[in-house]
């Protein structure tokens, strides 16, 4: 229960408040305990200094060490293959070694004297004046592979002169020749340019002519003469290699010398020992350094994990303690989402908190009342679309305009009002009041809606003026909503509160009853325009009878029909007498005048159910179901005489007096089939005009 109590506390105070006070108790315990762990890192740095300086010691020493691996690599490299790419490596290491030495003594200053750096410096100078730089001058002197090269050239000479002297094919004696140019090749090949002087000179020359004379061999027999001649050359030439390669063996044996000795095998191996000492040493000293750091960094880490934790931990259970309701609320709210989510739009959250969560979740409710009501209006307008597209008259789409206007917007009463197609007056159509009395009619321009072709609102406390067919001292504000097309304004929607209700209508509301006046308009000029399609397409323009196409649909329809019930079924054709002099004499319009005036006197001389149609140019056609021909013919007669007795005028002159003739056929007594029917009663109508015109002839008649 004090729980309860405490948590009941806590949910009417801000969260912004809440979370503060959880975040201040571990922010404190934190500060303080910041100062504890500064002091420890203090020391800890000191020691990593004192680590770092060991570090960069040790590595000092190591590249001093192979500062001196790589000169002694440099120098058997040259002394080995007389590569002179060996002496570039020799020659950094002798200056790096300067270099690290200057920088070993720099950090001993913080020490005093370095004995191990002093006794380096003297072991490689020592090694430098004795070993390597006699070692390195004897090798050059003789460069590559010059002994191997000079002794082949040697070698070969001596087989060739052997040969010459035996009288050998003279195939051998060319293969040793060619063996000797190419050792000469590669001899000369290995000698540096600088050496290149008179020694090499002779040997070149000497070589051509040799050369030359054994190019010969494969065109003459050599002579006694050529045969001197090869061999002085050849014993001159074996003279000069024999020089040449003791030579280069002298210098080569003088550095062999120096590196089997094992003096700089021997000075190398004590530097060697002399830094590996002194690196061991001061890794020791680095190890048991890095071994007070790691400790004092243990109690560090253990200060700074353990109590920042004791205090973070307090900090979180206090806030825990206190969002325990948060998270009930929120977890009301998000059921409540997921209900609407699957469509159950009268979901709503039941919490009683009056901090934010409790603002959010009456914010939340607010918003799904409107989703409720926006679900439930666009059901209605999609009903109302419904009805307005299904709809086949006016009337319906009438009622299903007022049926949603009394679900949308109960409280607020309206009436439609159409414009009259003479235009000069509004009638009302239909309303669905409640306290309010519409008009039953008014002028156009006492709607200011239908005057300025949109929405008009005014009330009560607006500087608007009432429109003048509401009665201002009743209504509280009152709303006229034009029905525009593209075309037209065909009326308007009236709607209106009476003062005793206080009804106000917002904009939603608006909106929603624009959005019906559009449907409705839309609806009605679809029907409008439905119906006159349907009409032009069954009547004629300018008598407004029905047309060919409707005769022939409607005879066949009546014929069927009358069949049934065993009547007769007449028809009467006829056409207008000299109707091209009228039309020659007063022009067009006297013709249709006539037309027009002839459409009048059938119609009221039609019976209902009987059908008046114009068959094309100024010809006619009566259908009159259940009439026998008698009774076809006396009407016929009658129309005859009315016609004649007519007194025509058009611009003021008198048309003079009309005649028609008619035909007349009875189904089934003439013809049992649309087609002959309307053939003979066509037959009937030219005996008519053949016997003199104005008269009526009944097919089968005399």
């Amino acid at each position: 229960m004090k729980t309860n109590r405490s948590l009941s506390f806590w949910r009417h105070i801000p969260l912004r408040a809440q979370i503060i006070a959880g975040f201040a108790v571990p922010i404190v315990i934190v500060a303080g305990l910041s100062w504890v762990v500064s002091v420890n890192m203090e020391s800890v740095k000191r020691l990593s200094d004192q680590s770092e300086r060991l570090v960069r010691e040790i590595a000092l020493r190591t590249e001093l060490l192979k500062a001196v691996v790589n000169a002694e690599t440099g120098e058997r490299g040259f002394i080995i293959t007389g590569n002179e790419e060996f002496l570039e490596p020799y020659e950094n290491a002798r200056t790096q070694f300067v270099k690290l030495a200057d920088e070993w003594r720099q950090l001993a200053g913080y020490n005093g004297a370095e004995p191990q750096l002093d006794r380096m410096e003297a072991l490689f100078a020592r090694w430098l004046n004795e070993i390597a730089e006699p070692a390195i001058a004897a090798r050059s002197r003789s460069p590559g592979r010059l002994f191997s090269h000079s002794f082949n050239a040697y070698y070969h000479l001596n087989r060739m002169q052997e040969l010459l002297r035996r009288d050998a094919l003279i195939e051998q004696i060319q293969y040793e020749h060619e063996q000797y140019q190419a050792a000469r090749s590669r001899a000369l090949r290995d000698v540096p340019d600088e050496k290149a002087d008179a020694t090499w000179l002779p040997i070149e020359v000497t070589s051509g002519q040799l050369a030359a004379l054994v190019n010969q061999l494969n065109e003459t027999a050599w002579s006694a003469e050529d045969r001197n001649r090869t061999d002085n050359l050849i014993e001159q030439l074996e003279r000069r290699w024999r020089e040449i390669a003791h030579t280069y063996r002298e210098a080569e044996d003088v550095s062999s010398a120096l590196v089997a000795s094992g003096r700089g095998k021997e000075l190398v191996d004590e530097m060697r020992v002399i830094i590996g000492d002194v690196i061991a040493e001061k890794e020791l000293l680095h190890t048991e350094v890095k071994a007070e750091v790691d400790q004092r960094m243990q109690v560090v880490e253990r200060m700074a994990i353990l109590l920042p934790v004791m205090g973070v931990g307090l900090g979180v259970a206090l806030l825990l303690l206190m969002q325990m309701g948060v998270i009930s609320s929120i977890e009301k709210l998000r059921l409540t989402a997921r209900r609407i989510e699957s469509g159950d739009l009268s979901a709503r959250v039941e919490d009683t908190r009056s901090d934010e969560l409790g603002v959010l979740a009456g914010d939340f409710n607010r918003m799904a009342d409107q989703l409720e009501l926006a679900e439930r209006e666009t059901k209605i307008l999609s009903g109302l679309q419904s009805m307005l597209v299904s709809s086949n008259t006016e009337t319906e789409a009438y009622s299903a305009t007022a049926r949603a206007f009394q679900k949308l917007l109960p409280q607020i009463p309206g009436a439609l009002y159409l414009t009259a197609p003479s235009r000069d007056y509004a009638e009302l159509i239909m309303d669905w009041s409640n306290g309010i009395e519409p008009v039953a009619r008014f002028h156009p321009e006492d709607c200011r809606a239908l005057r300025l072709g949109r929405t008009y609102k005014a009330s009560s406390e607006s500087a608007e003026l009432f429109c003048a067919h509401a009665d201002e001292q009743k209504l509280s504000f009152s709303v006229c909503i034009p029905l525009v097309t593209r075309d037209e304004v065909l009326g308007t929607l009236y709607l209106a509160s009476s003062k005793e209700d206080s009804v106000k209508l917002n904009d939603h509301e608006l909106a929603l009853a624009k959005t019906v006046a559009e449907r409705l308009s839309l609806a009605l000029s679809n029907l409008r325009l439905t119906e006159k399609l349907r009409r032009e397409s069954v009547r004629d323009p300018l008598t407004g009878l029905y047309n060919r196409r409707y005769l022939e649909e409607t005879l066949e329809r009546e014929m069927q029909r009358v069949s049934r019930s065993g009547k007769p079924l007449s028809v009467i054709t006829l056409d207008v007498d000299h109707f091209k002099r009228f039309n020659d004499t007063f022009g067009h319009e006297a013709g249709d005048r006539v037309l027009e005036e002839l459409a009048t006197q059938m119609t009221s001389l039609a019976r209902p159910g009987d059908v008046v149609c114009r068959f094309g140019g100024e010809e006619f056609m009566l259908i009159l179901p259940e009439a026998a021909a008698d009774i076809a013919g006396a009407r016929a007669e009658e129309l005859r005489r009315r016609i004649e007795a007519l007194e025509l005028f058009y611009g003021g002159h008198s048309l003079g007096t009309v005649t028609i003739s008619l035909g007349v056929a009875t189904f089934p007594d003439h013809a049992s089939r649309k087609e002959d029917l309307l053939r003979l009663a066509d037959n009937a109508l030219y005996e008519a005009k053949k016997r003199g015109r104005n008269q009526v002839a009944i097919n089968g008649a005399d």
